[in-house]
C-alpha cells in the first residue's frame, strides 16, 4: 500500500525532553510515521509518531505525540 501523507500543526511540547504534540490525523497506515518540519526550504525529520490520545476508550486521531528523533534508537 502507498503511504498516506497528512498535514498537521505543531501543538507544543509535552514533557519537553521527550515528545512533541501535533494535530495530524493518525489512523490506518500512517501511525508510526515521521513528523517532519520545513527548515531552510527542506523537510527535516523531527520525530516519530508514538502516542495517540484516548477519550472514553476511543482513539482521538488528531491528538498525537511524536518521540523526538534524537531519542529514537
Amino acid at each position: 500500500a502507498e503511504p498516506t501523507v497528512t498535514d498537521g500543526r505543531y501543538c507544543g511540547d509535552y514533557d519537553s525532553d521527550y515528545f512533541y504534540r501535533f494535530s495530524s490525523d493518525v489512523i490506518n497506515g500512517n501511525s508510526g510515521g515521521g513528523l517532519f518540519v520545513w527548515r531552510n526550504g527542506r523537510l527535516a525529520l523531527l520525530g516519530i509518531c508514538s502516542r495517540i490520545a484516548i477519550y472514553r476508550g476511543l482513539p482521538v486521531y488528531h491528538m498525537v505525540w511524536a518521540t523526538r528523533i534524537e531519542l529514537v534508537k
